[in-house]
């Protein structure tokens, strides 16, 4: 189940169940996109779901980058792009 918010005069809510005078909203983080010679599993961007990343064969994951990154309640991913070289 997604991450929600509900919003409502009365602001009652669990998760995704919403009283009939709220407007569901679920929180995605859009694309994370792929790295330049790598690779992407996970294909749900939506709050809580996770995707992570490899390089192809030949290429090697700089430190700097996250191997898996995670979508939060802001919208925005965790992490950083990694990058293959």
């Amino acid at each position: 189940v997604p991450y929600a918010y509900c919003f409502s005069s009365l602001n009652t809510c669990t998760l995704t169940i919403c009283s009939s005078n709220s407007i569901l909203i679920v929180i995605s983080c859009g694309d994370p996109g792929i790295p330049a010679n790598g690779l992407r599993y996970g294909d749900d961007y939506v709050v809580g779901q996770n995707v992570s990343y490899m390089c192809q064969p030949g290429y090697t994951m700089e430190l700097n980058g996250s191997r898996v990154r995670t979508c939060t309640t802001n919208g925005t991913w965790s992490g950083i792009m990694p990058t293959c070289r």
